[in-house]
């Protein structure tokens, strides 16, 4: 039987907007909260039934994700996943988020975050683990993952088998966008990437 994975970005918070590094504690603006609300209401609309949420445990991503059952108007079984969780940016919260990987990298070994190396590892591990679980069907038919930018990509790259931290990047992920992906008994097959709700489901243009 196929099954999808549905994996949500949070809405736009302050860190966000600002392009800064954000904390774990940080909410969602008003702008957020209402792109949440509406990708509830899409699935509301297409009569999405979600068996199972799995949520990264940071603010903003447990206030997408109430946001949006709230729409739907359902009540699925609920999962907190720290090894689904952001990139740990360290002591870095607040400084202006770097265009280089390398300097991204050179800043978490200065602050006691995680390197991209280290997060892909720990975030691609676990993926690999959700995947192998919603092929069980202990999860059942429809899964939503609500995450952050960087551990998004981290999973998205794996389904379509991208090496490379500046390959993965290239990966848009705008706030509260929706990416859809079908898992068999094959490779998961990604439908839909960085889609705003409302939007026809079709794969986007890769790059922010």
């Amino acid at each position: 039987m196929e099954r999808r994975l549905i994996i949500v970005r949070h809405g736009e918070t302050e860190a966000v907007r600002t392009r800064t590094f954000s904390h774990p504690h940080l909410n969602l603006n008003e702008r957020g909260v209402a792109q949440a609300r509406e990708v509830g209401r899409e699935f509301a609309e297409r009569k999405l039934l979600v068996d199972t949420v799995i949520i990264s445990p940071n603010a903003r991503n447990l206030q997408t994700a109430n946001a949006i059952l709230g729409s739907m108007r359902t009540g699925p079984r609920v999962i907190i996943a720290p090894a689904l969780d952001e990139k740990d940016q360290g002591r870095a919260t607040g400084l202006p988020i770097p265009n280089s990987v390398a300097e991204v990298d050179r800043l978490a070994k200065i602050h006691g975050g995680e390197t991209f190396g280290q997060a892909i590892e720990r975030v691609g591990g676990a993926f690999d683990n959700l995947v192998d679980e919603l092929r069980t069907g202990r999860l059942g038919n429809t899964v939503m993952l609500v995450g952050n930018g960087i551990a998004n990509r981290v999973c998205l790259a794996s389904v379509l088998e991208l090496r490379g931290v500046e390959e993965m990047l290239r990966l848009a992920q705008s706030p509260c966008c929706i990416n859809e992906v079908f898992v068999n008994g094959g490779r998961p097959v990604l439908t839909r990437l960085n889609g705003r709700a409302g939007e026809i489901s079709i794969l986007d243009a890769r790059t922010d």
